[in-house]
């Protein structure tokens, strides 16, 4: 699949300025910190309560995989 010659030179031109762009001078506000935390410490307790939900078929494959008996705790 060929591309055309306007969307290669599209490319080519986007990837130039890209790699040849100057400083930005941007301002980063004092309450972006805060929030990246609050994404990343979502994120933590995302994956932790995921585990916590499926923690005993997690622990069942291994079992399985390992062939090692585990007593149900009902």
């Amino acid at each position: 699949m060929r591309l055309s010659k306007n969307v290669t030179s599209l490319i080519v031109s986007g990837a130039f300025i890209l790699v040849f762009a100057n400083e930005a001078y941007a301002y980063l506000d004092l309450g972006s910190g805060s929030y990246i935390l609050q994404l990343i410490m979502a994120t933590l307790f995302g994956i932790l309560f995921t585990l916590k939900m499926y923690w005993r078929k997690i622990k069942n494959l291994f079992a399985n995989f390992f062939h090692i008996k585990i007593e149900r705790d009902d």
